[in-house]
């Protein structure tokens, strides 16, 4: 199985976009409170927003996604498990989520207010934070069972195994590995490896399960989750 490309590159293009998003929110921002600017910065704002989603797309943020394994249904043909991996207390991040609002908070009052200073240093305080948050505390670090098989980012490059093809050869304490020569990790997620690794037995002894659609209730009940 050939591997995507390695997650520092994805990595730094995300942080390239999400920094230069910010600059354009910041901008749009400062140009909203000039009467003569504010279309022009409604518009610079928006602009700058879409650049930071599409950088902070492949990460996930602990203070707002679930420790818990959940499933995701789009469709009959989009069905899938997802677990995020945590490096941090979710406590942390939750303090450092609420830092995040009070500081943007302030900063978009103070601007209203006309004190500059004090919004740049609100605006400047924000940043360090939320790249901890995207990057150092959550970042790539998700398992998707998908319908075409598993896929996961474990702080390295992106591994995607065909069902047919994850096969496991030992769960070695918090570590599965395959017969491929892949190995997952799951010592930042909140599964027990012996049960993802009877989900995934299931799913490979058992193609039914997947022909259409990915059972993702059976999946979870291996896992020992709630539906």
């Amino acid at each position: 199985m050939a591997a995507d490309p390695p997650a520092s590159g994805c990595v730094i293009g995300a942080i390239l976009k999400t920094v230069l998003g910010s600059a354009l929110v910041l901008l749009g921002q400062f140009a909203m409170f000039d009467g003569d600017l504010a279309g022009t910065g409604a518009v610079i704002t928006a602009l700058g927003l879409l650049l930071m989603s599409s950088g902070i797309l492949p990460f996930h943020l602990p203070g707002l996604s679930d420790r818990k394994p959940f499933l995701s249904r789009a469709s009959a043909f989009r069905v899938r498990v997802v677990v995020n991996g945590f490096r941090a207390d979710p406590v942390v991040c939750r303090v450092a989520l609420g830092a995040l609002v009070l500081c943007w908070a302030g900063g978009v009052y103070a601007d209203s207010e006309g004190q500059r200073g004090v919004a740049v240093t609100a605006y400047l305080a924000f940043w360090p934070i939320f790249a901890w948050l995207v990057v150092g505390a959550g970042g790539l670090y998700r398992i998707e069972a998908r319908r075409f098989g598993l896929q996961w980012n474990a702080g390295g490059s992106r591994r995607l195994l065909p069902w047919g093809e994850a096969k496991i050869a030992r769960v070695d304490g918090d570590t599965i590995e395959f017969t491929s020569g892949d190995r997952l990790p799951l010592r930042h997620f909140a599964v027990d490896p012996q049960r993802f690794a009877s989900a995934v037995r299931t799913f490979t002894d058992r193609p039914r399960l997947r022909e259409t659609t990915l059972d993702g209730a059976e999946f979870m009940r291996r896992l020992g989750a709630p539906r």
